[in-house]
């Protein structure tokens, strides 16, 4: 049974960049490169919210609800690659200072006996800790700001911010959709993979949605995340094993039927990882290549010159998204039973506020 939300108005659920690249295979009219004239980072594919932009609804229908599913924020690169001549992007990346000061909630050790007040009944055993989080190399040394792999940087934070701020320069100061304060979990409903990058991605976002000061009645927001086995947001191997089966299928197969199109690339690629010829089961693998240009790109890292190349990097891209997707195009129920999953739970969402609302 789904839990009870009352009358829910925003649903907001951050995933991968890979699930929404099948929920959204078309720039929205909303997205805007140059969208309030602010800067986007520097990955040319990067959008903000065209707040602006926005058409106005026929006078006779009434927004009900609105549903965002939105990807994690720029992060650096999952693994090591191109780390070395000629290519040399860094292998280490000191982008994430935002985050690494932070008050970690900790349970008092005190007994009731030993707190300053043993009389104070409401007495709060839990406490804050300053901490302060750092990358420890393989030497034990430690450089402040070091990210981790995949990790989202603070470019990555702040472009997520700036998505919920323009949320709600949208839908509360220019709708009038939702409302100023919040004070009810009912009124929205946030949701995560259970992923640092994406649950910090929608930290940000809802503090530029509702930041504190937007907070009443002591209202701190819910983020939900789910357990591996009960995930709907994401294809789950954990709860389908045939899924992950197919996948590995259809990755052998979008290999034999792709690499012949990045072998005319090797002239120009195989340079920058170490003389091997580029291909969706190379090592390194296409996807890794591609993941580690679009991470230098997003943050200005300079990448070598071949890789700008429109002719380089869309075939890289055309073949890795086949490798991913091509499933996606079959009608074998394992291999699109997420999406499936992901659609039930968006239209129960749906199905919620409609009852109340007839109701």
């Amino acid at each position: 049974m789904f839990p009870p939300l009352g009358p829910l108005l925003l649903t907001l659920i951050v995933l991968s960049q890979e699930v929404i690249s099948i929920l959204n295979t078309e720039p929205s009219p909303l997205m805007s490169p140059s969208a309030n004239n602010r800067p986007t980072s520097g990955w040319p594919g990067a959008l903000t919210l065209d707040v602006d932009g926005y058409p106005t609804a026929p006078s006779e229908l009434e927004l009900q609800q609105v549903h965002v599913f939105v990807r994690h924020g720029e992060r650096t690169p999952v693994g090591v690659r191109l780390n070395t001549p000629p290519a040399n992007v860094p292998e280490h990346w000191l982008m994430c200072k935002t985050a690494r000061r932070f008050r970690a909630a900790v349970s008092s050790t005190l007994s009731p006996l030993d707190r300053p007040d043993p009389e104070e009944a409401h007495y709060n055993s839990e406490e804050q800790l300053p901490i302060r989080k750092v990358v420890e190399r393989p030497d034990g040394s430690v450089i402040e700001g070091e990210c981790l792999l995949g990790e989202l940087t603070d470019l990555g934070r702040q472009t997520t911010y700036d998505f919920g701020r323009d949320l709600r320069r949208l839908y509360v100061d220019r709708l009038n959709f939702l409302p100023d304060t919040i004070h009810s979990p009912s009124q929205v409903y946030f949701r995560s993979t259970n992923m640092p990058r994406t649950t910090e991605s929608l930290y940000q976002v809802i503090h530029g949605l509702y930041p504190a000061n937007k907070c009443t009645d002591g209202f701190v927001p819910q983020v939900r995340i789910r357990n591996g086995k009960d995930e709907n947001l994401i294809g789950n191997t954990l709860a389908c094993k045939r899924l992950e089966i197919l996948q590995i299928g259809f990755a052998q197969a979008a290999a034999a039927a792709w690499n012949h199109t990045l072998e005319p690339l090797d002239k120009k690629i195989s340079k920058y990882i170490n003389d091997q010829p580029i291909r969706l089961d190379g090592k390194p693998r296409a996807s890794g290549v591609l993941d580690t240009v679009r991470s230098a790109v997003a943050h200005d890292v300079v990448v070598p010159p071949e890789f700008k190349e429109k002719g380089v990097i869309d075939v890289i891209e055309k073949a890795v998204v086949q490798e991913w997707f091509s499933g996606c195009e079959t009608t074998t129920f394992s291999s699109i039973q997420f999406m499936l999953r992901t659609m039930f739970f968006l239209f129960l969402l749906i199905q919620i506020k409609r009852k109340k609302f007839v109701d």
